[in-house]
């Protein structure tokens, strides 16, 4: 801005001269306004460019959970191998996806229950959801009913399966 400001003011300096602080002037402005154009876009993922509001976000991540939610309630009908942990978050959820409610307090969260006749045992699997989910990775909570011996070796099975895939 100095270049730019100070450039008409020089005395003694050509037309040329004057013309070149002028746009090297020009260009630093432009440089420094786009690296901090970068700068946000990287903090705030896409700003000043989003393509979809955060509520529009919310509410795809929330209408997509929900989905998930009623697949898996095809699957296991019995309420002995899955059941919603807070349905009041769930009906909360649905009033937020049709717009009735503007923000959700609770996040979506059921429980998975594996019966393994194997080993005569009942493994549960609670999966929370966060908000961004998909984006964002599910919690999954383990509780078993093994004996200590037993539950190690399914922890290090569980181990090498993750370690696999």
């Amino acid at each position: 801005m100095i270049l730019l400001n100070e450039a008409p003011k020089l005395t003694g300096q050509t037309g040329k001269r004057k013309a070149m602080t002028a746009v090297l002037g020009i260009l630093m402005v432009v440089f420094f306004f786009s690296f901090l154009l970068s700068v946000f876009r990287a903090k705030y993922q896409g700003y000043p460019y989003r393509q979809r509001s955060v509520m529009a976000s919310i509410r795809s991540c929330i209408e997509q959970q929900l989905n998930e939610i009623e697949l898996l309630r095809c699957c296991y009908p019995s309420t002995d191998e899955f059941y919603l942990d807070d349905s009041e978050a769930f009906n909360e959820a649905k009033q937020f996806i049709n717009e009735n409610q503007d923000n959700l307090s609770r996040n979506l969260s059921f429980i998975l229950k594996l019966h393994l006749n194997d080993i005569n045992t009942t493994i549960e699997l609670q999966f929370i959801y966060p908000i961004h989910y998909p984006e964002l990775p599910v919690d999954i909570h383990l509780r078993t009913y093994l004996s200590r011996e037993c539950y190690g070796k399914f922890r290090e099975a569980v181990k090498q399966f993750l370690v696999e895939k």
